[in-house]
């Protein structure tokens, strides 16, 4: 009968429910218990039973050890979510357009407006539709093409830098509160 539980130690810590007793009991081995079993007791504390006694301040130790391995998997989980959705964010905003000329109100494809100016060949004018509307630009000569290629280019340097800018702020966040603080303010 050497599998008996024997001794018998109570952790009072506030929000053990939230302990996985699995991922606990490999931190406990981990420390060199060679039996252990774990549960809760009516008021919500651990309770850890050993073949062999050990001591508060291993146990505590035991149970932060495991709390911040939980931590460090919510908060990468959160990270990744959170990256998943800036990437969705730099999608919507690269596919709603670029406003040209500014305050017009319309909004032209990036892409699409490179593909047809490299298309027109230097043919004058360049005509490009914008998004939706059905209305169109109409770019009279190599100056004014410069104009809004250099325009949308930086526009669409900008939308990806800023990405890239709230993704670094994700991945230097320690914490799930610091990750929450990191906005993607990019419109």
């Amino acid at each position: 009968m050497g599998n008996r539980y024997t001794h018998t130690s109570v952790v009072p810590i506030s929000g053990s429910r939230r302990i996985d007793p699995h991922a606990l009991l490999d931190v406990i081995k981990g420390l060199g218990v060679k039996r252990a079993a774990i549960g809760t007791n009516a008021d919500g504390d651990l309770v850890i039973q050993t073949v062999a006694p050990l001591d508060q301040g291993t146990l505590v130790a035991a149970v932060s050890t495991h709390r911040g391995q939980h931590d460090a998997r919510r908060l990468a989980r959160a990270r990744g979510s959170r990256f998943e959705d800036v990437g969705r964010r730099t999608k919507r905003i690269l596919s709603a357009g670029f406003e040209y000329p500014p305050s017009s109100g319309a909004r032209f494809d990036v892409r699409e407006s490179i593909e047809t100016i490299d298309a027109s060949v230097g043919v004058f004018p360049v005509i490009l539709d914008a998004i939706g509307d059905g209305s169109d630009l109409e770019l009279g000569d190599a100056s004014e093409v410069g104009a809004y290629l250099a325009a949308a280019r930086s526009w669409d340097r900008g939308v990806r830098v800023g990405g890239s800018q709230v993704k670094r702020g994700l991945r230097s966040a320690s914490s799930l509160g610091e990750l929450r603080a990191v906005k993607d303010t990019r419109e």
